[in-house]
């Protein structure tokens, strides 16, 4: 086989405590097409029960299911357990359950009944185990593979201990186990645990059933595990899953995912992860913080270092559920919190009573009883006090008899408690869940107002942007205009055809027709400067005088002029009396016989006329 073949193929082992989401990591396995092999919780004292009816391995309770909130199963519980139990069920020792809780060795920590497993799987092996945190190390050690550890935050995963009384019973099997640790002696002397040596596995329970821990012990015990048996998965695990973050965030999976895949665990996927999580109030928070003071000083007592505490304290910060860091402060959310808080106290309450309403009648039968162990030792007496001793013995008797009915009264109102405490855990599930849903429309609502107001500011850039373009471009058009106008003003062609644009100004004066002939235009034009000529001559007496002596000894140039005159008299006064606007003739025409016009008329003469007559 190869090295690549034989990592494929190394069994897969995830270790928790429990209701941290094992049974839904167990259901990924499961539904997986990577062929994976699912053995969920063999070390159960349920298997050590089906020995002699291993059809009871394949019944499924639905009902329990719904109450322990397990997703689809896909097939029963133990299915491929049941599938190769003629071969290996009898392996299972039932000290290694849980008196191997803290084993140092293999054989108490149940590996030949697990190497079995391993060897007799019809796929890659998976293993599910919630009672092998504190014995990782000796496990993986002895069958190699690839180990995860599994974990939650503590203040949830042990109120959904209270779902049904197994939970705290097997956490005091855990500590109740041959061999443990220091820091479970303390812990034992702390909460003033009695522990039962004698009897099998379920007659422990029982005992364990009949007395339970109050419910601040109960948390203390739980919360000591719970360190334990995280300090011992950073330890000796490959992997470690915060079944929170994955609930919460996409990337944390996808991280989790491509960890897997690096140790040669692939083909899973845990998109639809959701574990249920609780909103604390102060209340709730006093109770939790005070207890875990208590056990960080067993645990700083029994050896473990503050910088291991703190390292464990900040890991867990940093895994916080994200509805603990939303906004709860609205007034619908806050009265949820408070309400779930109020059904909390209750419980707890509730347990507190029938513990002490046990131990108090514990105490009382167990004075009656010493009470009559001394009269039956004491020796034989005359009759009449043997009468009397009888009489006595007949009050102790009826007195025994009020306490057993005393006691089968408290029975009952433990379990009328007990019916009560799964209604309020019931009614604390639908509180969780209307809060859920309450964030869960108040984050909707906060999205869509996000998402509206990012779309504002999308449109504000993109009209910015456009009006800044416009601005560009308009800045670049007059940028553009001015070069090109530059460029003409300086160009050699603007300078050799000014003389042209000159005299086309000059052709277009006021008064003059375009569409006549060149000739004529010109021709008007000379005659225009020699009457302006002329006018200044009139103007100057000395300078007319001259001019009539000069023209008087050359009459043609003098009628010449007297005509130019008299033609230039006679246009002004037609320009100023009639518009050129003749429609039945053209302009040519009306210019051609302006310039042609001869004689006086019957007008005055003017004063430039009377120049020359």
């Amino acid at each position: 086989m190869s090295i690549l073949n034989e990592f494929k193929s190394s069994p897969v082992f995830v270790h928790s405590l429990f209701r941290a989401g094992s049974t839904y990591i167990f259901s990924v396995f499961r539904r997986s097409k990577a062929g994976y092999w699912c053995y969920q919780e063999p070390m159960s004292e349920f298997v050590l029960s089906a020995r002699n009816e291993r059809e009871s391995m394949l019944a499924a309770d639905d009902n329990l299911a719904k109450v322990l909130r397990h997703p689809d199963m896909k097939g029963a519980y133990y299915s491929e357990l049941y599938s190769v139990s003629d071969e290996c069920i009898s392996m299972l020792d039932e000290s290694c359950i849980y008196d191997g809780y803290f084993a140092t060795t293999p054989e108490q920590a149940g590996v030949p009944y697990l190497s079995g497993l391993v060897a007799l799987a019809k796929g890659r092996p998976f293993i599910q185990e919630c009672r092998t945190s504190s014995r990782i190390g000796v496990i993986k050690k002895a069958l190699g593979g690839c180990h995860v550890y599994l974990w939650r935050n503590p203040w949830d995963q042990w109120w959904s201990y209270k779902v049904d009384h197994y939970f705290d019973n097997a956490t005091q099997m855990c500590i109740n186990a041959t061999q443990h640790p220091d820091i479970i002696t303390r812990l034992i002397e702390e909460v003033g645990f009695k522990g039962l040596a004698e009897g099998n596995i379920f007659e422990k329970f029982s005992w364990f059933f009949q007395n339970c821990l109050s419910p601040d012990n109960s948390y203390l015990v739980f919360y000591v595990l719970w360190f334990l048996g995280l300090k011992e998965g950073l330890t000796h695990t490959d992997l470690q899953i915060n079944i929170d973050r994955l609930s919460d965030s996409l990337d944390y999976r996808k991280q989790v995912t491509a960890a897997l895949e690096d140790k040669g665990v692939d083909g899973l996927d845990f998109s639809d992860c959701s574990v249920p999580q609780a909103v604390y109030g102060e209340k709730d928070r006093a109770f939790f913080q005070g207890i875990e003071e208590r056990a960080h000083s067993l645990l700083l007592l029994s050896g473990t270092s503050q910088h291991e505490i703190d390292e464990i304290i900040a890991l867990r910060n940093a895994s916080e559920p994200l509805v603990w860091h939303r906004d709860v402060k609205l007034e619908a959310n806050s009265n949820l919190i408070r309400d779930a808080e109020r059904a909390r106290e209750l419980v707890l309450a509730i347990e507190q009573r029938a513990v002490d309403a046990r131990v108090g009648y514990q105490q009382q039968l167990r004075a009656e009883q010493e009470k009559y162990a001394a009269m039956e030792a004491k020796p034989l007496v005359p009759s009449a006090e043997v009468e009397e001793l009888e009489s006595e013995k007949m009050a102790v008797e009826a007195e025994r008899v009020n306490l057993e009915a005393r006691r089968a009264q408290l029975d009952n109102e433990q379990k009328v408690l007990i019916v009560k405490r799964s209604e309020l855990v019931s009614e604390r599930s639908r509180l969780e869940a209307k809060l859920a849903d309450t964030l869960v429309a108040s984050d909707a609502k906060v999205a869509s107002a996000n998402a509206k107001a990012t779309e504002l500011e999308s449109k504000l850039v993109y009209k910015d942007i456009e009006l800044e373009q416009a601005r560009l471009e308009s800045r670049a058009m007059v940028a553009e205009f001015e070069r090109k106008t530059h460029e003409l003003l300086t160009s050699t062609s603007w300078r050799l055809t000014r003389p042209l644009r000159v005299l086309s100004r000059l052709i277009k004066g006021q008064g003059i027709n375009l569409k006549a002939s060149p000739s004529l235009i010109i021709k008007h034009q000379l005659k225009s400067s020699i009457s302006r000529l002329i006018r200044v001559v009139v103007a100057n007496p000395r300078i007319k005088s001259l001019a009539v002596g000069f023209l008087s000894r050359r009459p043609v140039l003098k009628t010449r002029l007297k005509r130019l005159a008299w033609g230039m008299q006679q246009n002004q006064n037609s320009v100023a009396s009639q518009p050129m606007t003749a429609v039945d003739a053209s302009p040519s025409h009306q210019q051609t016989s302006l310039l042609k016009r001869k004689g006086n008329g019957d007008e005055l003469k003017s004063p430039l006329e009377s120049f020359f007559y």
